[in-house]
């Protein structure tokens, strides 16, 4: 089954926080899941190391590192930077 976003999490993330991706599991959602799993934003991310790399995509953020779990991703770094919000507005059932 697939995790609900945390209660704390905040959609669309923050810049400075943590960002996180849920990643799509084809059976079992329903048409909320569906679509806020498919709204994300494309973010630059600021390394540990003081690099940026760009390009990645974020669901939601949290201020502390909770780490990665079964369909679940958190970034490396922080977020720096939200380019672009995609949002999935076709999407029929």
């Amino acid at each position: 089954m697939i995790k609900e976003f945390p209660k704390n999490s905040n959609i669309p993330p923050k810049i400075g926080e943590y960002g996180y991706y849920h990643c799509e599991k084809p059976n079992g959602l329903s048409k909320s899941m569906y679509l806020q799993r498919h709204t994300h934003w494309i973010c630059e991310l600021t390394l540990p190391d003081g690099s940026k790399v760009k390009g990645r995509a974020v669901h939601y953020s949290l201020p502390e590192a909770k780490g990665s779990a079964p369909f679940i991703s958190q970034h490396e770094g922080i977020i720096s930077e939200i380019t672009t919000i995609v949002e999935d507005i076709g999407t029929k059932f």
